[in-house]
């Protein structure tokens, strides 16, 4: 059970009209005894990375997709995807639009649907009607999906990678991504004035602080000086992307800290803005 009480986190059933609502269908930094990797769907519709998809969502739940936005193209991050698109190729008049930094977009075609790792579903059959539609994203500007606004934030990470902002109306959530010490994306949460949540990827604890640099994630200490620096501590903050072998570590760390806005995040749990 996550720790803010019912304003943040509500079943389905008390999800009221109007709340942006964000469903963990993964938030594991890997697939050990049952963890299921990053994958948040918003409001049932969009998709934020793709990790876990058909794997946890039943067919007509996952037919009700239309917009994925990806971070980047690490594979916890994007193997949901690949098993999504070959679903709705099956279907013969569905489509889904993928969108994601420039970068991101030019790799998800070398390295993913390039018809050697996986068949290439941005052209497959029919070029003028693909089944996956992909869309680079200009940098820092809000891309509209359904009622959302979608802003990417390229942050620190082995590979090109963005964050997201998100809002719907009024209200804003953020999504890390995978990154280790970055300013851009803090400093844009730090301006926000309904900041709802955020949720922030912490993959290693601090004793393995040098790795965390070096894979470009971060560990507890480094979120507590984020929070810290930018002033966010009235913001609530769910913790994910916790790899299995530190997950305990992890959860002690921020049990230690005492910081009563900062929870782990739990896969299957909604998050209600």
């Amino acid at each position: 059970m996550l720790g803010f009480g019912d304003d943040f986190l509500r079943g389905d059933s008390q999800v009221e009209d109007g709340d942006m609502k964000l469903e963990i269908l993964g938030c594991s930094g890997d697939v050990t005894g049952g963890r299921r990797t990053t994958a948040y769907l918003v409001d049932d519709r969009v998709l934020f990375d793709a990790g876990t998809v058909t794997d946890v969502l039943a067919p007509a739940r996952s037919r009700q997709i239309s917009h994925v936005f990806l971070s980047h193209i690490h594979l916890d991050h994007v193997k949901g995807l690949c098993f999504l698109s070959e679903e709705l190729s099956m279907e013969g008049d569905r489509s889904i639009a993928v969108l994601g930094d420039g970068r991101v977009i030019e790799a998800l075609s070398l390295h993913v649907f390039n018809n050697a790792l996986w068949p290439n579903f941005t052209c497959l059959e029919d070029k003028e009607h693909p089944i996956v539609r992909t869309q680079a994203m200009e940098a820092l500007v809000y891309t509209a999906a359904h009622e959302l606004r979608v802003k990417a934030v390229p942050v620190n990470h082995r590979i090109p990678t963005t964050g997201f902002i998100i809002k719907e109306g009024e209200e804003t959530v953020i999504l890390t991504s995978d990154t280790g010490v970055t300013g851009e994306l803090w400093e844009m949460a730090r301006k926000e004035n309904n900041l709802k949540f955020i949720v922030a990827h912490v993959a290693f604890p601090d004793r393995l602080s040098s790795l965390a640099q070096r894979a470009g994630h971060m560990t507890p200490s480094v979120l507590f000086d984020r929070i810290d620096t930018f002033r966010l501590h009235h913001v609530p903050f769910y913790v994910a992307h916790m790899k299995s072998m530190f997950e305990e570590e992890i959860r002690d760390e921020l049990a230690k800290a005492g910081r009563k806005n900062i929870c782990p995040a739990e896969q299957g749990s909604i998050l209600v803005g």
